[in-house]
């Protein structure tokens, strides 16, 4: 059976001849790169064999063969490995009790060498192909290895020897580091005690090894206490390759700190290394904060500088503006697994709370929203985001010249039989719709306000998918295109996804993608744009990202109040 196995270039010169075995100058072989090797054959050569004549061995097509390892031609720490070469008898006599005879020049520590290999008879004419292995142990330090390999015959016909030279490399080391942590809280931006929050932890392997059975514990300190699991287990990290941990924790009222101290020990099943961290969170900061851990290692594999915060989450532009009359309500719909049981992890909606923390920012920086006129939901339920609606509604309505931006990420759901679209809180599950937001009261809710501009901004779909692999309705397999719902009043709505699609994240950013084409919009033009050409620039860059970063195609639409007419295309933020 045929098979490639990488050979050498090998050049032959003389070296010194071997005075007390009596043997000729050795040729040299050295080994640098691959050839194509040919299967293990006997050649007969046409001679007429004279018993007493003697025979002639010739050693040729030396090659070096480590398959079984990454095919690099060179001897690594831990890797098995061949000299292979062919014996031929040029002589008209027979070739008798012949042995391969193995001498090591520099016998290097960390290599396993078979001394002597007994090959029987060749007969005049006739070849052989011979295999001699070579194995190298976790000593193996990086150089060169120089054997040094004859044939020896009962009646004293040996070959002439040949001299192999090889490289040799010690074994790669990985280097496992924390590049990156955010803490979060499910209860906005505040980090307070009693409440639980999430720390993400982002290891990276910037060593050459790869990485095995790697162990990562969290540890708290007193009156702190763990929301879950505290130890975590990876079975391996390739070099560059990354992996993020979740730990929550929570912290009671006894603890006096102002600060918590999460100690982080990450250690791998063969010693190679073993370290300890500590990151510490404020009490009563920002809910999101980033600390980037330097790490200064010399490597040959590009190591890429990754992080938790997408781009659009840094430099978000003040506009100095202050808009009085202006009011937001922002819902962040993600964890629905721990309302509902029997849902699995991806049937949250991936980012969702990050997107509603961001665009709160947004609204109030860029936007000019007063902080007090700014309502934020994560995690909402029904009872919340009606009782929420509700109130800016009202104060829309004592407001004069009033304006309100609607934001929500989360799941969407169309009903079965009447294909009418549904906001879905996080307490409320696919089969008991009633108990949803349905869309069109919504729109309703918000137009009987009389405000003068309404801008709602939907980062879910409505056909029965999700953001993750699987959508609340993960069971079923038919996917409905949901009644388009007619906006009235002052509303232009801007919905991430047309019929049948399903809205999709952009892990690269930590984000929804229709999120982070709407937030990147406000950031380049520091929120100055018009409807109009944020609607044309979500419909031109969604589309393209959706099929470059998840092959699904999806496609924003904007939905206009017949009652606008073209107006709404010069509404400014």
């Amino acid at each position: 059976m045929n098979r490639y196995i990488p050979t050498f270039l090998f050049a032959l010169i003389c070296v010194e001849l071997l005075g007390q075995s009596g043997w000729s100058r050795a040729k040299e072989v050295n080994i640098s790169g691959p050839s194509q090797w040919s299967p293990e054959k006997e050649v007969s050569i046409s001679k007429t064999v004279n018993p007493a004549a003697p025979a002639s061995l010739e050693i040729s097509d030396v090659t070096f063969s480590d398959n079984g390892g990454n095919s690099n031609s060179v001897l690594d720490a831990n890797e098995e490995a061949e000299i292979r070469f062919t014996l031929f008898n040029r002589g008209k006599g027979n070739a008798r009790a012949l042995a391969a005879d193995v001498v090591p020049m520099n016998l290097k520590e960390g290599i396993e060498l078979l001394f002597k290999k007994h090959l029987g008879d060749l007969f005049a004419g006739q070849s052989m192909e011979i295999a001699l292995p070579i194995r190298g142990f976790p000593l193996l330090e990086t150089g060169k290895a120089e054997l040094v390999i004859r044939v020896e015959e009962e009646n004293g016909f040996d070959s002439d020897p040949i001299k192999v030279v090889f490289n040799t490399q010690r074994v790669k080391i990985p280097e496992l580091s924390i590049v990156d942590y955010t803490f979060t809280s499910d209860y906005g931006e505040k980090i307070t005690l009693g409440r639980p929050v999430s720390l993400t932890v982002m290891l990276q392997n910037k060593g050459q090894g790869e990485a095995v059975d790697i162990r990562t514990d969290f540890k708290t300190p007193d009156n702190v206490f763990p929301a879950g699991e505290s130890s975590f287990y990876i079975d391996k990290l390739k070099p560059n390759e990354t992996r993020s941990i979740v730990f929550e924790f929570f912290g009671n009222k006894k603890y006096d700190g102002r600060e918590i101290p999460i100690e982080v020990s990450i250690a791998d099943g063969h010693d190679a290394f073993e370290q300890t961290h500590t990151l510490r969170i404020p009490l009563m900061e920002s809910s999101i904060q980033t600390v980037n851990i330097p790490a200064r290692i010399e490597q040959m594999i590009p190591i890429e500088n990754i992080s938790l915060r997408s781009d659009v989450d840094m430099g978000i532009p003040s506009s100095g503006k202050i808009v009085k009359n202006r009011f937001a309500l922002i819902i962040g719909n993600e964890d629905y697994r721990k309302y509902q049981m029997g849902l699995q992890s991806d049937q949250n909606v991936l980012y969702a709370r990050n997107d509603a923390l961001v665009f709160k920012e947004y609204a109030i920086k860029t936007l000019g929203v007063l902080e007090k006129h700014t309502f934020l939901l994560t995690d909402a339920t029904r009872g919340q985001m009606s009782r929420e609606i509700e109130r800016v509604t009202e104060l829309a309505k004592l407001t004069p010249n009033a304006e309100i931006i609607f934001y929500y990420a989360g799941h969407g759901l169309p009903d079965f039989e009447t294909y009418q679209s549904y906001l879905v809180p996080v307490d409320v599950s696919a089969s008991n719709l009633d108990d949803a937001i349905k869309l069109k009261d919504l729109y309703a809710k918000l137009a009987s306000s009389k405000a003068s501009k309404i801008m709602v901004f939907l980062d879910a779909c409505f056909s029965g998918g999700g953001r993750g692999e699987n959508g609340l309705l993960a069971a079923r397999t038919v996917k409905v295109r949901p009644k388009s719902d007619i906006v009235e009043g002052n509303i232009v709505a801007f919905t991430a996804t047309s019929g049948k699609e399903v809205s999709l994240p952009f892990e690269a950013q930590s984000h929804g993608l229709f999120t982070y084409y709407l937030l990147k919009k406000l950031q380049e033009t520091e929120g100055n744009v018009t409807l109009d050409e944020l609607g044309q620039h979500m419909e031109s860059e969604v589309p393209k990202a959706s099929l470059l970063e998840n092959g699904i195609l999806q496609r924003p639409q904007v939905l206009v109040s017949p009652e606008l007419d073209e107006k709404w295309m010069s509404w400014k933020f």
